[in-house]
């Protein structure tokens, strides 16, 4: 896009605090110099019309109106936007349209995509950054209550498989994160901008990322959590400059990435867009002619509320674990996977660095 926007979602289960954190995140952000418009949840927004899925009318006809009413609000904020590019805008949307895919099945979901002309891929493609909101029925049930939503009916043990079904609707999103009830609810409204403020770049793009060698051994079948498996093929146009393709369900994506070594080895500076197909085919003219294109199968999985993706390279004996964080004192807390057997970590070693792989000889 010409302007410049960050579309970020809020979603999970019910009573997860969504609806309270917009207000206090919006006016933080405005006093960091953003120019910030929420979408409150469209789903309450019908409900009060009277349309109850299941009730008044279907639950496949209420997904797909949400869809259509989504898809016009987020497209108004964003023709607005284009009138004034120079500021930096961002658009907070109290749940997204995967949301959705939480209450259907998955042939009435493909349906529901295939009605309006959508991918997952696209869909995805929509959001910048994604933020779990952990219900309080899973881990605070006492806390947890209907009363302060006219439109929310489940019970505490009908909101915890809610929340979950939520979480892996977006399961291989690039960016999604779990924020959890650690704390008091200050304390995950103080998360939550954290989150955003880093994925903003604010004061610096920073990318903080810990990697660990796993056995070659090792397959993703036995993962015993949900995953999302996507397909990525990366080309390197120079040592810090990479184009990235990325097949994920039924859609294709791309993305233009710059990362810039820092003092901290296990942190750069990144810089990341999403890119058109027509972009992709231009820059991939540039790319260096003696560099390996690298082919990577990923596992996006959540694990203690933390989100990991697990690479297994083609034609490299090499399988890699890795897991980002806003901070590094964050990383040092981490439970890692027990069914994962890791060999060691290479957050600091470059030649475990995707750059590094694609210099060596084809």
């Amino acid at each position: 896009m010409s302007h410049q926007t960050t579309t970020i979602v809020l979603t999970g289960g019910p009573c997860a605090g969504k609806s309270s954190s917009l207000s206090y995140v919006a006016e933080h952000l405005k006093k960091h110099g953003y120019h910030v418009v929420i979408i409150n949840e469209l789903a309450t927004e019908l409900q009060h019309k009277g349309l109850i899925p299941g009730k008044t009318i279907a639950s496949v006809a209420f997904q797909e109106q949400l869809l259509q009413e989504a898809l016009l609000r987020e497209a108004e904020h964003h023709a607005s936007f284009r009138e004034t590019p120079q500021r930096k805008n961002i658009l907070l949307c109290d749940r997204g349209i995967a949301d959705s895919r939480a209450y259907l099945t998955t042939q009435e979901w493909d349906e529901v995509l295939k009605k309006a002309k959508l991918t997952m891929s696209s869909v995805f493609s929509r959001y910048d950054l994604v933020l779990h909101l952990q219900s309080v029925a899973i881990d605070k049930p006492e806390l947890y209550t209907t009363h302060n939503n006219s439109s929310r009916r489940e019970s505490v043990a009908e909101a915890v498989e809610v929340d979950r079904k939520t979480l892996c609707a977006w399961l291989g999103h690039e960016s999604l994160r779990v924020i959890d009830n650690q704390g008091s609810f200050d304390d995950k409204k103080s998360s939550i901008l954290n989150e955003i403020l880093h994925f903003l770049g604010h004061p610096t793009p920073l990318e903080i990322e810990a990697k660990y060698l796993v056995s070659s051994s090792f397959s993703p079948a036995w993962i015993p959590v949900p995953y999302a498996e996507v397909a990525i093929t990366q080309h390197y146009l120079d040592t810090t400059t990479r184009i990235r393709e990325r097949k994920l369900y039924d859609g294709v994506s791309y993305t233009h990435t710059i990362k810039t070594p820092t003092t901290t080895p296990s942190v750069r500076i990144e810089v990341e867009k999403h890119i058109t197909e027509e972009e992709f085919v231009e820059l991939l003219e540039k790319r260096k002619s003696d560099s390996r294109t690298i082919k990577k199968k990923r596992y996006y999985f959540v694990y203690k509320n933390k989100y990991f993706e697990l690479d297994v390279f083609e034609g490299i004996p090499l399988v890699l674990l890795e897991l980002e964080a806003s901070s590094l004192s964050s990383l040092k807390s981490v439970e890692l996977p027990p069914w994962i057997p890791i060999e060691k970590e290479v957050s600091t070693d470059w030649n475990y660095y995707n750059s590094t792989l694609a210099k060596r000889p084809l």
